[in-house]
């Protein structure tokens, strides 16, 4: 089965991307699962109201009474989780297949 889109690429990327697509299809399932087992943890067990916080946008701030303050990082720190976010997300193109970007 194609997508709405198919007819206007070639056949072989179709092709191509279907294939993509039933590899990480399973993965996809596993983390969407735990997600939802983590969300039930953290509800159940730990108490904390997550799930509501989800649907609302907003989490009660006596769930953060006893934690301490956020304290801000460094722009080095950040510049390398950028570069190191980047050249993940261009080896897995590259790994894809992608002969250019």
């Amino acid at each position: 089965i194609a997508g709405p889109l198919a007819r206007t690429v070639a056949a072989a990327t179709v092709d191509f991307a279907a294939r993509w697509h039933h590899r990480i299809f399973a993965g996809i399932e596993a983390l969407v699962a735990l997600h939802v087992l983590a969300n039930l943890y953290f509800a159940f067990l730990r108490r904390e109201p997550l799930i509501s916080a989800m649907i609302a946008g907003r989490k009660p701030a006596a769930c953060y009474a006893d934690m301490p303050a956020a304290r801000p990082g460094q722009w080095t720190t950040a510049a390398l989780c950028l570069v190191a976010a980047a050249a993940f997300v261009v080896g897995g193109v590259l790994a894809a297949g992608a002969r250019a970007l």
